[in-house]
């Protein structure tokens, strides 16, 4: 084998190592937009794995399910209304559409934080 195809095939093997390095970090809002809409979806199971470790401490996965039920089902739509940051800390103030038992749908405005972990976006605290 010539000396540039192991040239070559270095080059190669380096770019694919550095390919999981290079992958796109997801903002904070799409964090929370992600949060949301597996929520709206049913999928409070996995809407737990996007909490940081801070939250998760204090609650188990089955508390956490238990706790979001009563939005399963409930919740319509989401839209961001506003970002801020200080400290590494994300400010996300957000509103949500909730459908009552009557069918009356009620608007409801939160603010959630996020910190990042392991270079992760993660929710220390929903908003509600």
């Amino acid at each position: 084998m010539s000396p540039l195809k192991y040239v070559t095939i270095l080059v190669i093997f380096l770019f694919l190592l550095s390919l999981p390095s290079c992958a796109i970090e997801q903002k904070p809002e799409e964090v929370l937009e992600n949060y949301i809409s597996l929520l709206l979806r049913g999928y409070i199971d996995h809407a737990y794995e996007l909490l940081s470790a801070k939250v998760k401490e204090k609650s188990t996965r089955e508390e956490f399910i238990h706790a979001l039920k009563i939005y399963q089902g409930r919740l319509k739509s989401f839209h961001l209304i506003s970002k801020k940051e200080d400290n590494g800390i994300v400010a996300l103030e957000y509103e949500v559409v909730i459908i009552h038992e009557q069918g009356k749908e009620k608007k409801l405005t939160s603010t959630a934080y996020l910190s990042q972990e392991n270079r992760k976006w993660k929710i220390l605290n929903p908003g509600f």
